[in-house]
């Protein structure tokens, strides 16, 4: 009955016909975010048309909200969470390229606020409790933006020559992954850059992270360090590392592994999980899950029968998504034992992704 309750409630919300569908159903949205464990972004680039598909903890959808924007975030891109509320950053229509705003979903209630970050054609996002941060690359030059949540007010710095791939606000830092060509322009001839700001947006420091390669788009904090994977290569760089940056020493490090790709990562129990995915060539490339001991080091890798674009850790379950597939997987995280998976349900007949996988909790 409950779950006949879920089917009815989400039939409800989908026939009211608004964006987000807020000011009638607050109080349906708030029983929906406590039954949900995880959030499912599916989008397209070409209609303004996206949603969160909503999941319990046993993967019955049990919900969604519908957005009306394009490329509502990329299929390896960084999920910010700060407190109760995750950040999107759509880049819009790509025929328009009309991405904005940095969307703030609320977990508590489903609540969708916009922050205009005064850029277009959006890449990512970061957040602090008092700012949200949208990155771009346009006219061969990057463009932070903060906005302040409490007045609009929006501050920019522009970093020329490089790209911007990734941001994450910790440690009281705004911490910048870009990557800048090398003097050859050969394709692997790149250099891995992280950048430091303060949250006044004022440059502290630079670094060189090319050891671990270019194109960060994956990256976490836990206690005190940032660990990242790479996309592309870089200068004599080894793909098959996760890179670990000391946010108090200021020194860089890896965590050597064994498969190509390291792609989505997720912490559980003192051991770093991490996916190995060639997201760029696409399906059927590198299934293998690096389960890495922060504590002694040792690196063990398993199998999987399936591709791991995103991957979040709740509780004592790994879940799992193959956005290609369209189908998400519940494990037991100390086992690795698969216990259910399920198709993402479409929103329309058209072609969509999904682009990323988050908790509900807002324990996180």
């Amino acid at each position: 009955m409950v779950v006949q309750a879920l089917v009815l409630l989400v039939l409800l919300l989908g026939a009211s016909g608004c964006v987000v569908c807020m000011d009638a159903v607050d109080s349906r949205n708030v029983y929906i975010a406590d039954h949900a464990e995880i959030g499912i972004i599916e989008t397209r680039s070409n209609i303004d048309k996206s949603r969160i598909v909503l999941y319990d903890k046993d993967l019955n959808e049990i919900g969604s909200v519908p957005l009306d924007i394009a490329g509502v975030e990329q299929a390896w891109g960084n999920l910010p969470v700060v407190g109760t509320c995750v950040y999107v950053a759509p880049y819009g229509n790509f025929k328009e390229g009309q991405g904005h705003e940095v969307l703030q979903i609320d977990r508590t209630d489903l609540s969708v606020t916009p922050f205009d970050v005064d850029e277009r054609v959006l890449n990512g996002a970061a957040a602090s409790d008092r700012y949200v941060f949208a990155f771009n690359d346009l006219n061969l030059a990057s463009t932070i933006s903060r906005c302040s949540k409490e007045t609009g007010e929006v501050k920019k710095v522009i970093i020329p020559d490089d790209h911007v791939t990734s941001a994450i606000f910790a440690e009281g830092s705004l911490w910048v992954f870009a990557q800048r060509q090398g003097s050859t322009g050969e394709e692997e001839d790149q250099i891995g850059l992280l950048y430091q700001f303060s949250e006044e947006l004022e440059k502290i420091g630079i670094y060189d992270v090319s050891a671990c390669g270019s194109g960060q788009y994956r990256v976490l904090v836990h206690e005190g360090k940032l660990y990242f994977t790479s996309l592309e290569k870089a200068q004599g760089c080894d793909l098959r590392r996760v890179g670990v940056f000391d946010l108090v020493e200021d020194e860089l490090s890896w965590i050597q592994l064994e498969k190509d790709y390291p792609s989505a990562m997720a912490v559980f129990d003192g051991k770093l999980l991490v996916s190995h995915c060639d997201v760029i060539a696409g399906r059927n490339t590198c299934s293998y899950l690096s389960v890495c001991d922060l504590a002694g080091g040792k690196v063990e890798t398993r199998k999987l029968a399936h591709d791991v674009t995103e991957m979040v850790v709740i509780g004592t379950k790994l879940y799992m998504a193959n956005s290609w597939e369209r189908e998400l997987y519940a494990y037991d995280a100390n086992s690795f034992e698969l216990e259910k998976s399920v198709v993402v349900s479409s929103m329309d007949d058209d072609y969509s992704y999904l682009s990323n996988i988050f908790s509900m909790n807002d324990a996180d």
